[in-house]
């Protein structure tokens, strides 16, 4: 293992949690074990599920236990069973495992970008070489007031598979996507998902998705959720992430998941899972197994959706008021990636969210600092992530403050 960039995104967020107003993060509201019984079509049966009593505190299963791999798997299609999917501690634990299985010294791995941190820095970390970035289009072209796409997909016209075909290399062994994307809210359309795989599969090269945002999606009404990786013809390069954490409100709940087809992969990963982590909390196995059951899931992802929507009606309403303001339309996920421009170029994000957090008490996320990576960081300047899935009450107080703000600063320009 190589010396590892600053995980900057969690510490910015850990030194700043005293802000009056965090607008920064990106999970959707955390559930307790009283919210999972009052969202349950079945209190009683849910209510026993959870019961701590009825939980024998025995070491878990080093894949994973069935009833919980056979639940994770209705979050596809048919083509994954239980013998498909090996549980992890969170997504972050997922992503980790994958790369120490998988990554030797020498290899080269091509990540979308920007995208959670953890997907550029880890691979650099363990491969000792740079990892080339894949970037999504975010120059002022496409900073558009409205960006009323009905193709249901968000980054498809974003990312350019021309370019992806250049980046590879005869070393390359992998392709990193986070998809949807944190921290645009942008999502890959059916016809990328298939080109990616497609080109990865010619080329032996293995398709790592961080699928952790994906049913969060607010895409036009008429438009259905874009399929995951997982449920593309050509998978068996393809190994997707996922977890409990963001779109289910059970970050506390340490249960994350490899999905793949790849069954010479899925060998390997069992054995560093065992050499790692060895198995997951049986107590964490039996609420995801039951907030994941029809008793609970539909419930849990509509209440989310239904507050993912109404805010980002309130921002995209922000976006078209404040001038200096712009953005990529998230269509998934739980979080908006804004530009801010004054005097003609875009603001020093980091010093903004410091001075705005200063004198407003609201905490955004600067984009150059926390998703920047290997001196890329410049390109986001200007740009600051907002959390989409809080409540609304919250977030319109705090883009309230935050034009307050614009108003004073670009007066005083």
């Amino acid at each position: 293992m190589h010396d590892i960039a600053s995980f900057e995104l969690p510490m910015w967020l850990s030194k700043n949690e005293d802000a009056k107003t965090i607008l920064s993060g990106s999970a959707t509201p955390a559930l307790s074990i009283k919210d999972l019984i009052e969202l349950s079509t079945d209190k009683s049966q849910t209510r026993k599920n959870l019961s701590l009593d009825n939980i024998p505190l025995a070491l878990g299963s080093g894949t994973g236990s069935e009833a919980l791999r056979t639940t994770i798997a209705t979050l596809f299609n048919d083509r994954i069973t239980a013998a498909n999917i090996l549980t992890t501690n969170g997504a972050t634990g997922a992503n980790s495992l994958i790369f120490q299985t998988l990554l030797r010294a020498g290899d080269h791995v091509i990540s979308m970008y920007p995208s959670y941190t953890q997907l550029l820095d880890m691979p650099e970390a363990i491969t000792g070489t740079q990892v080339s970035l894949w970037k999504i289009s975010l120059d002022s072209t496409h900073q558009r007031k409205n960006e009323n796409s009905t193709t249901g997909a968000g980054a498809a016209d974003l990312l350019d598979i021309t370019a992806l075909k250049a980046l590879i290399k005869p070393n390359t062994k992998m392709i990193v996507l986070n998809n949807p994307n944190n921290p645009t809210g942008t999502m890959l359309s059916p016809n990328l998902q298939q080109e990616i795989l497609s080109l990865a599969h010619s080329q032996g090269i293995f398709v790592v998705i961080d699928e952790i945002f994906r049913p969060l999606y607010h895409g036009p009404p008429s438009t259905p959720l874009p399929p995951s990786f997982a449920e593309i013809d050509t998978f068996d390069n393809a190994i997707i992430t996922g977890s409990l954490s963001k779109a289910w409100g059970l970050a506390g709940v340490r249960v994350g998941w490899i999905a793949t087809r790849s069954e010479a992969f899925m060998s390997a990963a069992l054995n560093t899972r065992l050499y790692t982590i060895n198995a997951i909390s049986t107590l964490d196995e039996a609420v995801a197994i039951e907030a994941l059951s029809p008793r609970c899931r539909p419930q849990i992802l509509r209440k989310h959706l239904d507050i993912a929507r109404v805010n980002l009606e309130i921002l995209e309403q922000f976006v078209e008021r404040v001038a200096s303001v712009s953005m990529v339309r998230p269509f998934a996920g739980a979080t908006a990636f804004l530009r801010i421009v004054l005097d003609g170029g875009p603001v020093d994000d980091v010093e903004f969210c410091i001075r705005l957090k200063e004198e407003t008490g609201v905490l955004l996320a600067p984009g150059s600092k926390c998703f920047g990576v290997d001196g890329s960081g410049e390109e986001l300047r200007g740009f600051v992530r907002v959390h989409l899935t809080g409540s609304s009450d919250v977030l319109r107080g705090a883009l309230s403050a935050v034009g307050g703000y614009l108003e004073k600063i670009g007066a005083k320009g």
